[in-house]
């Protein structure tokens, strides 16, 4: 919109929405079962059936997992509006994870006939933040069947920065404070005089932190053996953010080591805390992009990931090699962190920093649609054609149906006045 386009946004009705002329949060949902802050849209709904219908649209976006796809796609295609259909999340993931047997095989078949089929039969362009999640969630993108994008993506750069030392000392200093209050209040709750780790912090205690949501997929009870090989070895404290079904088991696993579970924390207060720690981890393996990670690179915050196939795609030959352990793999955790807390580490990052804003995924973005709507061009005009074709053949049987008719009534009228004359006298 800044850029002087007119954009339409429906998303799913939830509570405290805003509505505008531009943004409809009116559609028919349903919570998402394996993340329940999130919901899916089932239905289009009258409004965004009459949008669709009633006006002319350069490109539409439909944002998966959706249930629209059986509706929006199809219809879309027979108006010939381009569609850029963008993948977010491995729902066939979340089926391991969480069913099995018979509801494992049921679920990822009505997925791919109620989602994936109709994105892969009319989405003009399928996208997702990496390649190679395209490719492994749809088969037709690794075989060449499917014109496919990488999204762009990229963090508001005024909010995701590294301004100063002098401020990270001051968020540091916040952060310390936050954590031994924490402690102390918990501490007093319990009735113990046992110390807790949180108190001996001191300047040289290497903060360390998870930002993520507390679920099994996420993998964050990987961290915990690292943290005791690496007692004796590097003070650390570890600060997770974030809720979910594995929060109290955790927090079980967490009983004894340098750990502070600070639960759900506004996405407006992350970049004090990312620039706070020394460094940001996360062992899951399951992520599309971990748009945590890059925020935590845009704030000069070195970083621990896993070897997958999304984060080697991102990061691999543009972060150093120490930073990124082998999940399983003995010490290899507790390596990648010794050698991302190390003071050169940031050093190394705030000489080759990690660049992406909004601004320029926008505009990338834009040129994604640009060039559907240009490679939409002669469909387009197919459709127009084919449709002044339909309309004339329809107003020549319309005139000759009308023709055809107004012939048998005026021989009907001529039969009628025939008899009437016939049967009155003179």
């Amino acid at each position: 919109r800044a850029r002087g386009h007119e954009v339409h946004i429906f998303s799913p009705k939830m509570k405290g929405a805003f509505y505008t002329s531009f943004h409809h949060p009116d559609l028919p949902s349903l919570v998402n079962p394996y993340n329940k802050c999130n919901k899916m849209s089932f239905s289009a709904g009258v409004k965004l059936a009459w949008y669709l219908g009633a006006y002319a649209w350069d490109v539409v976006h439909l944002v998966y997992p959706s249930l629209l796809g059986w509706f929006v796609l199809p219809l879309c295609a027979w108006r010939a509006i381009p569609t850029y259909c963008s993948h977010h999340v491995d729902m066939e993931l979340y089926f391991k994870k969480y069913t099995q047997g018979i509801a494992y095989k049921l679920g990822t078949f009505f997925y791919w006939q109620l989602f994936k089929f109709p994105a892969q039969q009319w989405g003009t362009v399928n996208a997702s933040m990496t390649q190679c999640f395209l490719d492994e969630h749809l088969p037709l993108a690794k075989s060449g069947g499917l014109r496919t994008a990488v999204i762009p993506t990229g963090v508001q750069t005024e909010r995701f920065n590294a301004e100063s030392k002098e401020q990270r000392c001051r968020e540091r200093k916040k952060l310390v404070d936050k954590l031994t209050t924490t402690t102390a209040t918990k501490n007093s709750t319990r009735r113990t005089t046992r110390s807790s780790s949180s108190s001996s912090i001191s300047e040289d205690t290497k903060l360390l932190l998870m930002v993520q949501r507390l679920a099994p997929e996420k993998e964050i009870q990987r961290v915990f053996p690292a943290l005791r090989q690496l007692k004796g070895k590097v003070n650390v404290h570890l600060v997770i953010v974030g809720h979910g079904p594995s929060e109290d088991e955790l927090k079980e696993l967490a009983k004894g080591l340098p750990v502070t579970f600070l639960g759900r924390i506004p996405n407006s207060d992350l970049p004090p805390l990312y620039r706070a720690a020394d460094v940001f981890i996360t062992c899951s393996r399951s992520e599309t992009y971990g748009l945590t990670v890059l925020e935590s690179l845009a704030c000069s915050t070195p970083v621990v990931i896993p070897h997958c196939i999304v984060f080697d795609e991102l990061w691999k030959g543009k972060l150093p090699d120490k930073w990124i352990f082998e999940a399983g793999k003995n010490n290899s955790l507790a390596e990648a962190i010794a050698a991302a807390s190390n003071s050169n580490a940031r050093k190394w990052l705030l000489q080759n920093p990690v660049k992406a804003s909004w601004e320029v995924a926008t505009d990338t973005l834009l040129k994604q649609y640009e060039d559907m709507i240009l490679m939409n061009e002669p469909v387009k005009r197919r459709h127009v054609t084919l449709v002044n074709i339909l309309a004339i053949v329809l107003r020549v049987v319309a005139i000759g149906l009308a023709l055809f008719v107004s012939y048998h009534e005026i021989k009907i009228l001529r039969r009628t006045w025939r008899m009437l004359d016939a049967w009155i006298p003179g």
